[in-house]
Formats: C-alpha cells, sequence, structure tokens
C-alpha cells in the first residue's frame, strides 16, 4: 500500500482551507439580495383601475402620538396655529381612497416613516404633502422622483399626467422652480423596490391656495384620480 508523506498531506490540506476561505469572504461580501415587497390584498370592486397595487403616503402621519409631525403650520397673527399640513393631507387622503378603491385599485394607506415601505413592489406610490404658508400668496404644485430611479420613464409620465389633468382641475400652476433635493431626493423613493414608481406631490401652497386646499378638495382629489387614471390609461 502506497503511504502519502504526511508534509504532502498538509500542502493538500493548507490548499483546501484557502479555497474554502476565498468562497466564504466572496459569500460575505456579496450584496444581500432584495426580495420584492409586496403588501396583502383584499377583495375590491371592479374598475378602470382592476389589478393595480397603490400605495398612498399620507404625509407627516404617523399612528403613534408620540412621533407627531404636523409639517408646515399656518399661525395667524397672535402666532396661534390655524391649520397644518398633516390636516390637509389626511383630509385629501382620506377622499382620495375610497375613490381608488371604487375602481378597482388595490390601495395602501402609509404612514410617513411606514416600515412597510422597505423594497415595496406596487404599480405606483404617491406621497401627499402640501407646501408652506409663507409667502402667503404663494400658489402652484409640483411633484419629483429620483434621477437615479429605476422607473423614471413611468414616473415621468406620471408627472405628465399631472401637468395635465391635475393642473386642469385645480386650476393651478406647475411650480417647477421650487422643486428641492429634499423632494428629488425624499426617503421614500430611496426605500421603496427600484422598480416601484415614487412620486412625491405638492398639491399648492397652504398660503395662496388655502381655500382650494381647504373648501374645494374635491377639485384636489379629482385632479390626482384623473392623473392617476391618465397613467395607467393604454397608450394611444
Amino acid at each position: 500500500m502506497r503511504v502519502v508523506p504526511v508534509l504532502a498531506l498538509g500542502v493538500i490540506a493548507a490548499v483546501v482551507f484557502i479555497q474554502w476561505q476565498l468562497v466564504r469572504s466572496r459569500r460575505v461580501s456579496d450584496p444581500p439580495a432584495v426580495n420584492p415587497v409586496v403588501l396583502p390584498t383584499a377583495r375590491v370592486p371592479r374598475g378602470p383601475l382592476s389589478g393595480r397595487n397603490l400605495g398612498v403616503v399620507v404625509g407627516h402621519w404617523s399612528r403613534n402620538d408620540a412621533f407627531y409631525d404636523p409639517g408646515a403650520v399656518c399661525s395667524d397673527a397672535a402666532g396661534q396655529a390655524y391649520l397644518t399640513e398633516l390636516e390637509v393631507n389626511q383630509d385629501i387622503a382620506a377622499r382620495l381612497v375610497p375613490q381608488l378603491e371604487e375602481r378597482g385599485a388595490q390601495v395602501w394607506v402609509l404612514e410617513e416613516l411606514d416600515p412597510r415601505m422597505a423594497g415595496l413592489y406596487a404599480d405606483l406610490v404617491l406621497s401627499l404633502h402640501a407646501d408652506s404658508c409663507a409667502p402667503v400668496e404663494a400658489t402652484g404644485f409640483k411633484a419629483a422622483y429620483l434621477p437615479t430611479s429605476g422607473a423614471r420613464e413611468r414616473e415621468s409620465r406620471f408627472v405628465t399626467c399631472l401637468q395635465e389633468h391635475y393642473a386642469a382641475r385645480t386650476g393651478l400652476a406647475w411650480h417647477a422652480h421650487s422643486i428641492t433635493r429634499d423632494m428629488t431626493h425624499y426617503h421614500m423613493h430611496e426605500k421603496v423596490h427600484l422598480h416601484t414608481p415614487s412620486i412625491i406631490l405638492e398639491m399648492g401652497f397652504m398660503g395662496g391656495d388655502q381655500r382650494l386646499l381647504t373648501t374645494e378638495q374635491a377639485a384636489v382629489v379629482d385632479g390626482i384620480r384623473e392623473s392617476i387614471l391618465c397613467f395607467f390609461a393604454p397608450a394611444p
């Protein structure tokens, strides 16, 4: 019987160990796979949005009162707050969501910092916001998405729908020059799945557009709803 020298066995063992370490290091250094998160669905009526999964983020809202965030605040001459962005966002969302569901959409109402955003895969996620009270004469709407998004073409299409339908329903002008990095790099954009269209919408200014946002909410809701229908309409 042939006996393998002890030195040779040592060399073989060392080579095997080094190869195992290399394979192990590659696995550890590989980025973890990101699986899309799809939220549970519920029964909804049939309609033009049937089969569509939508996320509606109520800007600044949290179920936890310890994290109360009013967003922008309007105050009177005495410094007393009489209107908050959170109130506007909640009011519009409460009117919008049932209309989307009536048209067949599965809608997930999300908090501002909802953990379900992480890896969320949906047909559209829209975050509702209202701009500040100052200056009081400021008026207009705007929307933004992440410049490096994997859904840029679809997000651009949705913004185009807003510029047509939201503008027509509300009478507001597109306020492009006030779009900030806080909007283009809004935290939601970087949390949802790369290919989920993610849009933050500033529905108007609580200064110059206060009447629209607080007494003519139907026009705001109509504009958002029609923009969503436009977004999902078949291309001509």
